[in-house]
């Protein structure tokens, strides 16, 4: 059997080629655009967050599977004449040696907050001329991380909060005037969301001044709540919807016990 001469990357580009190639090419793969694969792209990177969470070789297969959405994306952009993947690589090179100049010739730096200092500035510096300081976020993250990088661009530039306690009575104000908005009789549909929005990107000030992440968070309380819920399910006699509130409360109590106690052991 004869050797493989390519290398597995040159053998992956090929492989691509040849699903979007017009007359041998796989149907699906040949009518996929920019626009249409923008779900899988961010379907895979989730993937690829839990696979970390599961094992090194569900993490292999994953991103694998993410890897073929920057090759389809690279190839529907060399078919329309934009860039190859040998561009998107050499962009992606030369972007890593000029942020990382404290490893590639510059004066070395030793902490992490030193890099993070120099990595903004060497951001800032590219910037096109006129562009806002917050042009640069993309508006497809999600939004609790999304409002996170907003504060913390908005904070460098001075809009910050004096101290702690000024927060604290922002999300106060922001929770009483959802309050009222909420049993308005008159309430207005819209209002009542951006009051709900403002009571958010309130909190997600808190959050980054204490240091830790709005959306790893929230994604905390999610895996809590969904652990307490099937806690209930696996304890309950009944169908969940024929439980009684006492019921409900009763499970409900129980489970987040267990739960707890499950964490701290482990």
């Amino acid at each position: 059997m004869k050797k493989e001469s390519r290398t597995p990357f040159d053998r992956f580009i090929a492989i691509i080629e040849q699903l979007r190639d017009p007359t041998i090419g796989c149907p699906w793969d040949k009518e996929q655009t920019h626009e249409s694969l923008k779900r899988y792209l961010i379907e895979e990177a989730y993937e690829v967050l839990d696979a970390i969470d599961i094992s090194p070789r569900a993490l292999c297969e994953e991103l694998g599977d993410l890897m073929l959405q920057v090759g389809l994306h690279s190839q529907i952009a060399a078919e329309a004449g934009h860039c190859s993947i040998d561009d998107v690589l050499a962009s992606i090179t030369d972007k890593l040696i000029e942020r990382h100049p404290h490893v590639f010739g510059g004066t070395p730096l030793t902490t992490v907050a030193e890099v993070a200092t120099q990595w903004d500035a060497i951001k800032q510096r590219n910037k096109s001329n006129g562009e806002g300081t917050l042009a640069g976020i993309p508006r497809h993250l999600p939004a609790l991380m999304r409002g996170q990088k907003i504060s913390k661009q908005a904070a460098a530039k001075g809009f910050e909060w004096e101290e702690l306690s000024g927060i604290r009575d922002k999300i106060l104000e922001e929770v009483a005037e959802f309050a009222a908005e909420a049993v308005n009789p008159e309430k207005n549909p819209t209002a009542l969301q951006d009051e709900f929005g403002d009571i958010l990107f309130s909190l997600i000030q808190l959050a980054r001044r204490h240091g830790f992440d709005a959306e790893d968070a929230l994604q905390r309380t999610n895996n809590r709540f969904i652990a307490r819920f099937e806690r209930v399910e696996s304890q309950s006699s009944k169908k969940l919807e024929e439980l009684s509130p006492e019921e409900w409360r009763g499970l409900w109590n129980e489970a987040k016990s267990f739960v707890k106690d499950a964490d701290s052991k482990g």
